[in-house]
Parts: C-alpha cells; sequence; structure tokens
C-alpha cells in the first residue's frame, strides 16, 4: 500500500479559478495623462469608451475584459465615460470636471 502511495504524483499548490475575472483597473492620474493630447485635438467633452482606451494605450489590445476606472488623481478634462464602469470616487471627479458617466 505505501509503495502505491509514493508512485501517485502529488499535485502540490493546486488552487481553485476565481468564479469571475477582476476587470482591469485604470487610475484617473493616468487616464488624465494618456488622454489630455486626445482631448486637445477634439475640443469641449471627450467621449471615452474602450476603443478610445485602446488608441490611448490604456489597454492592451486584444484585451475583452470589464475596465473600471478608480478616483485615484484628479481629473481636469471633461469626459463622457460609455460602457466603462468607475467607482464613486472617479464618477464624482468626472462630473465635478464638467463630464458624464453614461451606462456600464
Amino acid at each position: 500500500m505505501r509503495d502505491l502511495i509514493l508512485r501517485i504524483p502529488k499535485h502540490r499548490g493546486f488552487r481553485n479559478k476565481p468564479l469571475s475575472e477582476k476587470p482591469l483597473v485604470v487610475s484617473l492620474a493616468s487616464f488624465e495623462k494618456k488622454l489630455h493630447p486626445l482631448s486637445l485635438s477634439q475640443g469641449g467633452v471627450l467621449g471615452v469608451d474602450r476603443a478610445v482606451l485602446q488608441k490611448a494605450g490604456l489597454i492592451p489590445p486584444r484585451f475583452r475584459g470589464a475596465i473600471k476606472i478608480l478616483g485615484k488623481g484628479t481629473l481636469s478634462l471633461k469626459v463622457a465615460l460609455k460602457g466603462i464602469a468607475a467607482s464613486e470616487g472617479a464618477r464624482q471627479a468626472i462630473q465635478k470636471a464638467g463630464g458624464e458617466v453614461i451606462g456600464e
């Protein structure tokens, strides 16, 4: 019996995979830094969705998961978030700057 137990491979470090995917987190500071050149060329309110974030280099080109903006930093751009989740602090900073959050 002991020989059999010794011959069976041991699966050390096994972990269950998480049930839900974690969203990709983008801070307001990096958001402002990368989108500032785009806002200068557009003027007014800048509409921000997944394609704009990919163009700015904030998310990988083939990323298909959820995105969430966190309120770490300040924002001076007027942006309209479309289809992107935002924390309560980020939502307040966006609205304070004159922007809005449309859907999630």
